[in-house]
């Protein structure tokens, strides 16, 4: 199973199939869905949202990337995020006008003790790993993950068409994810 696509993992159409995606990309999509929600337990019920909402979807999904369904997956992820701060927002606010107490039951220390104990255990590597990419890859990816830029911003800001700013980034995601594998 490990030597098959993601593409043809969820052309399958098998539960199975797609759990193997979902080993594949749940790491990652948990750390970026607890970087966007800052809070553990919303990043991994989201988590569970972005699994089910592909699951449902998975007759649509269009192979864009060589195989892998990262992008696919990250969008979905991204979309219920957004979903889940405009409810988050909307709960916020409709408290505040009863006047009900939010109260913290300390949930976000752990939060933020196990983000920063990922990323220490993580960032030698990550370090190494972004070190042998080519200037030019390093900084799109960076414009792309780390500030959240569009194709188009970051072909102005790097003097390259938007097509070339995606092939700079798919190139050194792919370069940091083998290394990351150790492959």
């Amino acid at each position: 199973m490990h030597g098959r696509t993601d593409a043809s993992l969820l052309a399958s159409g098998a539960p199975d199939d797609f759990v193997e995606v979902c080993r594949r990309h749940g790491p990652a999509l948990r750390s970026f869905l607890r970087h966007r929600t800052r809070d553990g337990e919303a990043a991994a019920e989201l988590l569970a949202e972005t699994f089910a909402a592909a699951w449902t979807a998975r007759a649509r999904f269009k192979d864009e990337r060589d195989g892998s369904a990262a992008p696919w997956l990250f969008a979905i992820a991204r979309n219920q995020a957004s979903m889940h701060a405009r409810r988050g927002t909307l709960a916020r606010s409709a408290r505040e006008r009863i006047g009900m107490e939010i109260r913290d039951y300390g949930a976000a220390a752990f939060d933020e003790a196990e983000e920063r104990l990922d990323g220490e255990l993580l960032a030698p590597r990550l370090g190494r790993a972004l070190g042998d990419l080519s200037s030019g890859d390093r900084r799109a990816v960076e414009l792309r993950v780390v500030d959240e830029r569009s194709y188009d911003e970051i072909g102005a800001r790097l003097a390259i068409t938007p097509a070339a700013a995606r092939t700079r980034v798919y190139r050194a995601l792919t370069a940091l994810r083998a290394s990351l594998k150790g492959s």
